[in-house]
């Protein structure tokens, strides 16, 4: 779903900040390091209650680790970022020293 915001009387499409991007790869190689599957599609919430989706690219696993990209759409009001992949790593960092299953990423 688009958004649009009114600017100087002109229509422009909204599209997703640096962060958002972020955090779309880091949620998506961390849902693949912890269900073992890639999602084609990723999904957050931003703190303004926006539903935005994105598809993962360039991802790859490795043993402990995982990494996503999520291509930057600046809209209508673009900078230098736009159209770049944004990346994120997540490595697991282990299971506690009394057997428990937790696990941290990070």
């Amino acid at each position: 779903m688009e958004t649009f915001v009114y600017k100087d009387k002109k229509k422009l499409r909204c599209g997703y900040t640096t962060g958002t991007c972020a955090a779309l790869a880091a949620k998506a190689a961390a849902f693949r390091l912890a269900a073992g599957i890639w999602k084609k599609e990723e999904e957050i919430v931003t703190p303004k209650g926006t539903r935005i989706r994105a598809f993962p690219a360039d991802c790859h696993k490795e043993d402990g680790w995982a990494s996503c990209a999520v291509k930057k759409d600046a809209g209508d009001d673009y900078d230098v970022t736009d159209g770049l992949f944004i990346t994120a790593s997540v490595k697991l960092l282990g299971c506690l020293s009394d057997g428990g299953a937790s696990s941290g990423f990070s």
